[in-house]
């Protein structure tokens, strides 16, 4: 059922619960709650490859930023060695 196409390993530990809890039912309930699955599973997924995009896109922007900084600083450096070099 759901196993056969889930990596129980991609979510979380208690939707893993979950699947395991409705493949215990009756065939007749558990029909029921397969496609409900079927979405969640989807959705987690889904959701975690978002975050794990937001969460690259993060560090990036840090790295940026502390390059900015970088440059910010020796610009002004530069900038003061000029005004004391016109002095």
């Amino acid at each position: 059922m759901l196993k056969n196409f889930v990596d129980l390993r991609s979510i979380s530990p208690e939707l893993c619960e979950i699947i395991k809890i409705v493949e215990r039912l009756p065939t007749q309930y558990r029909e029921s709650f397969v496609p409900v699955l079927e979405r969640a599973v989807r959705v987690t997924k889904s959701r975690n490859k978002i975050q794990k995009l937001i969460a690259s896109a993060i560090q990036d922007l840090n790295h940026e930023i502390a390059h900015l900084k970088f440059d910010l600083e020796i610009t002004r450096a530069e900038r003061d060695e000029l005004k004391k070099s016109e002095n």
